[in-house]
């Protein structure tokens, strides 16, 4: 990065700036019936732009009738940016956000022009499990390219 000062105003060292636009995403409430990949929620940033993913959330019914049942054993929850494992969040099977509770807040920076992709996996089918994932953050144009 380089060490001009860039004239727009930013809300922190990272350079967001204060009008940064948000993305909230969701493919809504899909159902898990046979083993294989399934989509959950994408965010493409436009041309020139990079950003911060700041909440991700899981959804499954078929383990939360009962709060303490965070364990995820049929599915493989993976979030990626360009296709990459976003570490610590590698193949997780557990519920590690929950659908409906404040999000943990993270800071995740997205590269310009970066996919994020939030998928699970079904690793063996269960009747009449559903599931859903939601991506939520802030992109904004990348003023300083360096």
């Amino acid at each position: 990065m380089s060490s001009r000062v860039s004239p727009i105003a930013t809300a922190d060292a990272c350079r967001t700036p204060f009008d940064a636009r948000y993305f909230d995403e969701s493919a809504g409430v899909v159902t898990a019936s046979a083993p294989g990949l399934l989509h959950l929620a994408r965010f493409e940033l436009p041309f020139g732009y990079c950003g911060s993913l700041e909440a991700f959330w899981q959804f499954t019914d078929g383990y939360a009738r009962d709060h303490s049942q965070i364990s995820t054993p049929a599915l493989e929850w993976l979030l990626r940016i360009n296709g990459q494992p976003v570490a610590p969040y590698l193949g997780l099977r557990t519920i590690f956000q929950p659908w409906g509770w404040p999000a943990h807040p993270i800071t995740i920076r997205l590269p310009v022009n970066a996919v994020l992709d939030f998928d699970v996996r079904v690793l063996s089918p269960a009747p009449n499990l559903n599931v859903a994932g939601r991506i939520f953050g802030r992109y904004w144009f990348d003023d300083d390219p360096e």
